[in-house]
C-alpha cells in the first residue's frame, strides 16, 4: 500500500499498454473461433513481455531499495545488503574509508543492475508502449 501512496501505479502501466493494442486483433481471434483463455494464453501474455519486464523491474528495485523492509523481516543475524551498506557507512570512526564505503555500495547495487542489463530491451519496449495515453 504504501508503494501505491508514493506514486508507483503498475495498473496504469498495464491499463495503458493495453489500451495501446489493436482492438481488430481481438476480434479476429474471436472470429477464428478462439475462447477467452485461448486468446489470453496464445496472444495477450506473449505480446506483453515488454510490459511484464518493467513491472518486475519496478518491484525489484522497489523492493530491493526498501531498507525498512529488511531491518524489519530479516532479524539481527540476517540483515540484507542494504541494512548492512548503511550499517558499514554510519558506523565508521575516524577517517571515513569512502574505498570501502564505494565497494559496498557496488556490491549492493549489482543485482538491480544485472537486472536492467538482462532485460534492458524489453523495459524499453514497455515503457515505450506503457507510456502512452490513451
Amino acid at each position: 500500500m504504501s508503494r501505491l501512496r508514493r506514486g508507483r501505479k503498475p495498473g496504469r502501466l498495464f491499463r495503458n499498454y493495453y489500451a495501446a493494442l489493436p482492438q481488430e486483433l481481438f476480434k479476429a481471434a474471436r472470429i477464428d473461433g478462439g475462447s477467452f483463455w485461448r486468446i489470453f494464453v496464445q496472444l495477450m501474455l506473449p505480446m506483453s513481455t515488454p510490459i511484464i519486464v518493467v513491472a518486475l523491474i519496478m518491484q525489484v528495485t522497489g523492493i530491493w531499495n526498501d531498507y525498512i523492509l529488511g531491518l524489519v523481516f530479516a532479524g539481527t543475524k540476517n540483515l540484507p545488503m542494504t541494512v548492512q551498506l548503511n550499517n558499514i557507512i554510519n558506523t565508521t570512526t575516524g577517517e571515513r574509508l569512502y574505498n570501502v564505503n564505494m565497494a559496498a555500495t557496488i556490491l549492493t547495487l549489482l543485482v538491480p543492475l544485472a537486472i536492467y542489463f538482462v532485460s534492458g530491451r524489453w523495459f524499453v519496449r514497455g515503457i515505450e508502449s506503457g507510456a502512452m495515453k490513451g
